[in-house]
């Protein structure tokens, strides 16, 4: 018999661990996928979490994290996860999924949202949901076992542009939190060129904090000055880059190009 559990942001917490235990016996690959999020946008951003929770046979079958967001220019909305690129349900089947999505769409109702956002990677059906986005792309990368394969399979043009980079004699950090202020720097900057709100450092320091040992920065340095950045969040087998930047004018010594050499071999 299957039954879901709508969990509100004062049991969160509690079932926490229970979600953690379910995610890791399934060998999820991706950092995106962890119930910890609903912590780290609570912190980071001020959201609050909700957790749905489906059950078969009194054991957990499927999650659906969602955050509540509200805005005085935008509304208020129902969406899993906001920043991540990859959320919605993990479920054990379909029956599972829709029974979710059952509550899902109740939750939403009942916070008088203007829309729930359930940010999936393929379709899941469902007789509510009536519009699909569908021009976000994913470039993912399957990784050798040595830097040096990865090398190889890159194009002439593409390593003529890392060596470029490495020409400048650029230095490279790594580091969580002492590393925030570079990052920050020139995110922020890449962000204020092309016209895009920016995330404050809260979020990050969040990401840090509750994923400590599995999220970390990089830093690209032209003497003492950061020159490009980005965050890295390292899963099962699988390392994802949700914020990165450069700085415009630093383009013609493909910094951006070198970063994400250091950033490959990293991952490797």
């Amino acid at each position: 018999m299957r039954q879901v559990r709508i969990c509100d942001p004062s049991e969160v917490l509690q079932r926490l661990p229970v979600w953690e235990a379910w995610c890791e016996s399934r060998l999820i690959d991706s950092l995106s996928r962890h119930p910890r999020w609903l912590l780290v946008l609570r912190d980071g951003l001020k959201h609050t979490p909700y957790c749905l929770e489906v059950e078969a046979d009194g054991r957990t079958a499927g999650l659906l994290p969602l955050e509540f967001v509200a805005s005085r220019l935008f509304g208020r909305f129902l969406v899993g996860l906001p920043y991540l690129n990859v959320g919605g349900v993990t479920t054990d089947g379909p029956e599972a999924a829709t029974a979710l999505l059952d509550s899902a769409v109740q939750l939403a109702d009942e916070l008088d949202v203007r829309h729930l956002e359930l940010r999936h990677e393929a379709e899941v059906p469902h007789r509510t949901l009536n519009k699909t986005l569908s021009s976000k792309v994913h470039m993912r990368l399957a990784l050798p076992d040595h830097h040096d394969g990865l090398w190889k399979s890159f194009k002439p043009g593409v390593r003529n542009q890392i060596r470029k980079g490495e020409k400048q004699e650029f230095t490279v950090l790594w580091g969580a939190e002492e590393r925030l202020e570079d990052f920050y720097a020139v995110f922020s900057q890449n962000m204020r060129d092309l016209g895009t709100p920016v995330f404050g450092r809260r979020l990050f320091r969040a990401i840090l904090r509750h994923f400590a040992g599995s999220a970390e920065f990089c830093v690209v340095r032209a003497g003492r000055r950061p020159v490009a950045a980005a965050l890295l969040c390292h899963g099962r087998g699988v390392t994802e880059v949700p914020s990165a930047s450069s700085l415009r004018e630093v383009n013609s010594t493909n910094a951006n190009m070198y970063l994400y050499w250091q950033l490959l071999q990293r991952a490797v």
